[in-house]
């Protein structure tokens, strides 16, 4: 296997995301969206009012749309002006934790509800929603398959932890991948799944698990220690 560097690193602070030379920041304590213009060498903090613990950004070329836990929904932005267009509320006592554009969707982890919700960019509608596993949060999508963190049940020393593998065609779950404890971040890299797994927090350490998409099953596990949370790949 090619070898590649893991930078991990926990966001302490808040949630961000780069489109189009455009850095977007969530401020989840000011319920406030930053545009940040590297070029420029600007920043607008209040570039978007939001809601109540706001969470995660997409970015499209028109629209920004946030995650917000508290209010059980995600916002629609207009990346222009951040003139707040829509609140599309996803379910019940979901809490969204993480949501993924793919091709027209907005697929979002509900981690309370222990489902994924799929919803509809242009209406805002949930069409569909499937049952994963405990504890849902981050995604990625590689193969036209949605691969789902689930962190597990905290109570039972993160029982469950796994990787939900989800057909996007069908919507629904074809196979179900353990990982280390409490899996919480997943991200797509040359054909591979790396999955960070962050452990219980006490006696059992952190790890990144290597998935292989052809076989969907788990063909590398890194040993990290400590805790680790959110990465980033490069190559060495």
């Amino acid at each position: 296997m090619k070898k590649t560097a893991l930078a991990l690193f926990i966001l302490a602070l808040c949630p961000f995301i780069l489109g189009a030379q455009i850095i977007y920041v969530v401020n989840s304590s000011s319920r406030t969206l930053s545009r940040i213009d590297p070029e420029l060498e600007t920043a607008n903090n209040s570039f978007a009012q939001l809601g109540n613990i706001p969470n995660k950004v997409l970015v499209s070329d028109e629209y920004l749309w946030v995650v917000c836990s508290g209010d059980n929904s995600l916002q629609k932005i207009s990346a222009s002006n951040g003139q707040l267009l829509a609140t599309h509320y996803v379910a019940v006592g979901s809490n969204p934790w993480d949501a993924i554009l793919y091709d027209g969707y907005i697929y979002v982890t509900g981690l309370f509800t222990f489902k994924v919700y799929k919803m509809d960019a242009t209406t805002g509608q949930v069409v569909s929603s499937v049952s994963v596993g405990a504890a849902p949060e981050a995604m990625a999508v590689l193969n036209n398959k949605l691969y789902v963190c689930n962190a597990g049940n905290y109570v039972e020393n993160y029982e469950g932890s796994s990787v939900s593998v989800v057909d996007l065609a069908s919507f629904s779950v074809i196979k179900t991948i353990t990982v280390g404890k409490n899996p919480q971040f997943i991200k797509a890299y040359n054909d591979m799944l790396y999955v960070s797994s962050t452990g219980n927090w006490t006696d059992v350490a952190g790890d990144v698990s290597v998935i292989d998409p052809q076989t969907d099953e788990v063909v590398h596990t890194i040993s990290l220690g400590g805790t680790p949370g959110n990465f980033w790949i490069n190559d060495s």
